[in-house]
């Protein structure tokens, strides 16, 4: 409330933003003029949109990524035409992009947001790679395909009968011959026994020995199928016995087989095969 020092007859005061100023003469006291609500409410509209403003702004000048490199085969040849995908996030749930290498064999995702993304191959030879990407960072990853080792488990009964190996029906002959006539046209095929994996039984013979004193246990075996076929450097990893440790490098030895290949080209390619010596089970 206004304070006059004289009760007199004044005229209107003028306002600006901070006082109010009487015209001269009047015996007013010159008083501060206290901001309204509206120059409040304004003034806080100002700085929320000056920090909206400027959050998305800080954001865009971030510095992006790019993640870059190049596919070779298990020979070191660069590969056209592979798809390559990359994600981060869990579970996938950032960034998700995928892209065909070129002619080089080249790859090159850009504007990238930092963070830590897998980069993956759809081919089993081929290792799946994590990479961390800081903001700004060009990252170089190149993927090179190797071939795997070849691994099988199988069963021998020491105590039955013997038995004639399987022969698949004609049908299904026909279907596995149409598989590997198409896996041939891939850029890597693993080593295989001649009647193909679909057929393979090893032929296993179990001495009397092994029978009458009722050996069983697990042979593990590695060996490698060189680019002609044939199956060298065969070593025993582990066995309960020797019998049983002959019976299984004899069986793997009278089997033919396939050499991998990369492009159509055999190539060396490791084997790990186990052959568990077991017994009929026991009627309750």
């Amino acid at each position: 409330m206004l304070r006059l020092s004289n009760p007199i007859t004044m005229t209107g005061p003028r306002c600006d933003a901070i006082v109010c100023r009487w015209p001269l003469g009047s015996g007013v006291r010159v008083h501060p003029r206290t901001p309204g609500l509206r120059a409040g409410v304004a003034s806080a509209v100002v700085f929320l949109v000056l920090a909206v403003v400027q959050g998305p702004v800080l954001d865009a000048q971030q510095p992006l990524g790019t993640l870059t490199g190049t596919v070779y085969d298990p020979l070191g040849a660069p590969v056209e035409g592979m798809l390559i995908s990359i994600e981060n996030g869990p579970f996938g749930s950032g960034v998700a992009d995928e892209m065909m290498t070129d002619k080089a064999g080249q790859y090159r995702f850009e504007r990238l947001p930092p963070g830590v993304y897998t980069i993956l191959v759809p081919i089993e030879f081929a290792p799946v790679i994590e990479v961390s990407l800081d903001a700004g960072q060009v990252v170089r990853r190149d993927i090179r395909m190797h071939i795997e080792e070849v691994i099988g488990t199988f069963s021998v009964c020491v105590d039955c009968a013997a038995a004639p190996r399987y022969t698949p029906p004609d049908s299904l002959v026909k279907e596995f011959a149409n598989d590997r006539e198409s896996a041939q046209k891939q850029l890597v095929t693993i080593a295989e026994p001649v009647v193909g994996w679909e057929h393979f039984e090893p032929d296993v013979r179990v001495t009397d020995t092994i029978r009458e004193r009722g050996f069983t246990g697990a042979v593990v075996l590695e060996a490698s199928v060189e680019a002609d076929g044939a199956l060298k450097n065969v070593t025993v990893v582990s066995s309960p016995h020797a019998e049983l440790s002959a019976a299984a490098v004899a069986a793997l030895q009278r089997e033919r087989w396939n050499a991998a290949t990369v492009r159509g080209m055999p190539v060396a390619a490791p084997l790990r095969l186990t052959i568990e010596f077991v017994r009929r089970a026991t009627p309750k």
